[in-house]
């Protein structure tokens, strides 16, 4: 579970330096 969780983690992170929409992958209260 947690490596599954871990490797999520690390997409969006990749995802959040292409896409400025990191706040709300996290947090949806941003938007």
């Amino acid at each position: 579970m947690r490596a599954m969780l871990m490797h999520l983690q690390e997409d969006l992170r990749r995802e959040s330096i292409d896409t400025p929409s990191q706040g709300d992958l996290v947090s949806p209260r941003g938007n």
